[in-house]
């Protein structure tokens, strides 16, 4: 998967794609492959055209990261529902493109578990509003701390991350 990404608290530098121009060549030479795209909300907005983002990117989208931004300049994740991204939009929009992938909570904004918690809740209703069929692949395993690099094993049929915090890998099969 390639995700639209930005700069995690880890990292010491931003991530290359995030440039709206150069995430849209990078897809443009990767489209032609076997390769989806984790459609991060936060990241996209920030990149200041994320219709366009959408656009290239359709039809391709494997999973969704429910994210939010408190500001743009200087990049300040928050969490989901309380910040600047229009996320009612942005999912109708992504729905619209026939997505049916699993929808992920990214909560960066390190209030704890309460933060979790409202964000959890906020994500259920917010995809509740789009059809039924969405709450059914809603992911809500917390497990990391800073999870990245979101990864499907057709093999295993497993779903692997790692926690950049924790120097953790970890695998999500059967909901387990």
């Amino acid at each position: 998967l390639l995700e639209n990404h930005s700069k995690p608290g880890a990292w010491e530098y931003i991530d290359y794609n995030f440039h709206l121009e150069r995430f849209l060549m990078l897809w443009k030479k990767l489209k032609e492959l076997p390769i989806f795209v984790n459609f991060d909300t936060a990241n996209a907005y920030a990149l200041q055209d994320w219709k366009k983002i959408l656009d290239a990117v359709s039809g391709r989208i494997a999973t969704v990261h429910i994210n939010d931004l408190a500001s743009v300049e200087p990049l300040q994740f928050c969490r989901a529902g309380v910040g600047i991204v229009p996320m009612e939009e942005m999912l109708q929009a992504i729905y619209a493109t026939g997505f049916q992938g699993d929808i992920c909570l990214e909560e960066a904004a390190f209030e704890g578990f309460a933060g979790i918690e409202k964000a959890t809740a906020y994500t259920l209703a917010l995809c509740r509003n789009f059809k039924e069929a969405a709450m059914e692949n809603i992911v809500l395993k917390i497990r990391s701390r800073l999870g990245e690099g979101i990864w499907w094993d057709d093999r295993r049929q497993c779903l692997f991350w790692v926690d950049i915090m924790k120097k953790e890998v970890h695998c999500l099969k059967d909901g387990q």
